[in-house]
């Protein structure tokens, strides 16, 4: 074991193949904090694919400045949309 781990502290390992992970091996040798880089990173990932109502809300206020100042967003025609008839048939069957 490679030192001492703090109280609550939990160590995990993983293994980096030098040709195929060569990008990941030489990013981690650049951090002056390799377990905080991973952290951070691991963190941006998830986040980047969790939807909250935090990140509906502020998509909203976004898109609600965007309109204030004069964006538009076009209306789709329904009348020139492809429907798809299987997909369509589905919906129907659930009442949508």
């Amino acid at each position: 074991m490679i030192g001492k781990l703090r109280s609550g502290c939990v160590r995990k390992s993983l293994v980096l193949d030098m040709e195929r992970d060569v990008d990941l091996v030489r990013w981690l040798d650049a951090q002056p904090n390799v377990s905080e880089a991973i952290r951070a990173a691991l963190r941006a990932y998830i986040s980047a694919y969790e939807v909250t109502l935090l990140s509906v809300y502020e998509a909203v206020k976004a898109l609600e400045v965007q309109l204030r100042n004069g964006a538009w967003v076009p209306s789709p025609d329904s009348g020139t949309a492809d429907e798809d008839p299987d997909l369509a048939a589905q919906l129907d069957r659930l009442g949508l």
